[in-house]
């Protein structure tokens, strides 16, 4: 049962490594379909290196059970216990509620990116947006609503396009 839920685990970190359900043709777990045209992938870091890719005729859909064979081997999990979880359960995430749950990460992750770029555009180390941070948001903690003290913080509304720009994908 153990090494069942740690290949259940690693399947399901190592899925959340691909930025699209493409990859290259080359790949062990690529099927031989072709993806569709017009079809882009981001910066890509399997088969032991990253890659950039930006034309259709380079890529393949993903097989699911080569993929999963590719991180298994790769973890040194024996071919003897077979998971019960595979790649294709993770639909749970649109069953039951946890989709909001879901969306809620990747808002989580859009205020992140935004908030960093802040920071970039500033300087990292910049004193006056560093207090604007902690005045504006750590140390008002649940006092206010959470949008209004970023906004304070910001002095703008969050740019989703942060997010996209940090996974390659604008």
């Amino acid at each position: 049962m153990t090494t069942e839920l740690t290949a259940a685990a690693i399947l399901d970190m190592r899925w959340h490594e691909l930025t699209s359900v493409y990859v290259p043709s080359d790949c062990p777990f690529a099927s031989g379909t072709p993806a569709p045209e017009g079809a882009r992938a981001g910066t890509l870091v399997i088969c032991g290196k990253p890659r950039t890719l930006g034309t259709s005729g380079e890529l393949r859909l993903i097989d699911p059970s080569k993929f999963e064979a590719y991180v298994m081997a790769e973890a040194g999990l024996i071919d003897e216990i077979i998971p019960r979880y595979r790649t294709t359960y993770f639909n749970h995430i649109f069953n039951g509620g946890y989709n909001a749950g879901y969306y809620s990460y990747l808002w989580a992750e859009v205020l992140d990116k935004d908030a960093f770029e802040f920071f970039r555009e500033n300087g990292i180390f910049n004193t006056d947006v560093s207090m604007s941070y902690r005045r504006n948001i750590l140390e008002k903690g649940a006092s206010e609503d959470p949008m209004v003290l970023y906004r304070r913080f910001r002095g703008a509304e969050p740019d989703p396009g942060a997010l996209l720009r940090a996974r390659g994908l604008e």
